[in-house]
């Protein structure tokens, strides 16, 4: 399926992150983002894209303490050169392996950048600062926590525009993130036909045991009743 179609069917019918997690476990797809990351910002609106990553790493010394080396500058400023062709249909997804909670991966200035690009959510595999600059931002902004601190002079960006670790998680530029109010997950783009049209037929199941079991039928006869959960 052409890539704006699966964000169209996805966004259709808001398939949910859990149901997306049941379908990619049988998979033996790992798709959960930790649980300790949580929207910090932004609406509770449901958010489907194709993920745009940037992946740092510690600034480690030099062998010869005498050798000059990147300004801290040059060290970051790639997370913010974002090349033409990404903003609408992407989420910002950054990340270092564990998770940053010492340094924000992005602030005020970055996210309203990004905005502007038309991203549809900033994923961080960490924390992010400024929050007085975020309070009016409507785009939904996933990471673990609040800090002050930046990263220059102790982080650095390894790669852009290829694939970064959150945790257990690793995500690919390309793959689509659904984030909803009970959490984020990943889908590997291979999996994504896969994904959805299983998914559809599985919150169709659920949509019906749930209108039974508002009618007071117990959920044990509604499944079984229907065959599936």
């Amino acid at each position: 399926m052409e890539n704006a179609k699966i964000l169209d069917q996805f966004r259709k019918y808001k398939i949910s992150s859990s149901t997306i997690s049941d379908i990619l476990d049988t998979l033996d797809v790992d798709c959960v983002l930790s649980n300790n990351l949580k929207r910090m910002t932004g609406s509770s609106k449901y958010v489907a894209g194709f993920a745009y990553t940037v992946e740092w790493g510690p600034v480690k010394k030099k062998k010869n303490i005498t050798e000059k080396g990147e300004s801290t500058w040059d060290q970051i400023k790639g997370f913010i050169n974002i090349p033409n062709g990404y903003g609408k249909d992407n989420v910002y997804v950054s990340g270092s392996g564990e998770l940053m909670r010492d340094a924000a991966l992005a602030g005020g200035i970055s996210i309203n950048f990004f905005k502007s690009l038309g991203f549809e959510m900033v994923l961080l595999g960490g924390a992010v600062r400024d929050y007085e600059q975020l309070t009016n931002v409507d785009i939904p902004v996933v990471a673990s926590n609040w800090t002050p601190a930046d990263t220059q002079g102790f982080y650095k960006v390894k790669s852009v525009e290829a694939s970064c670790r959150i945790e257990n998680t690793i995500i690919n530029t390309g793959d689509i993130i659904i984030s909803d109010m009970t959490g984020t997950v990943c889908i590997p783009y291979a999996f994504a036909d896969h994904v959805l049209e299983h998914a559809i037929l599985i919150e169709s199941s659920e949509h019906s045991i749930l209108e039974l079991v508002k009618k007071g039928i117990s959920p044990i006869d509604a499944v079984e009743s229907l065959g599936r959960i």
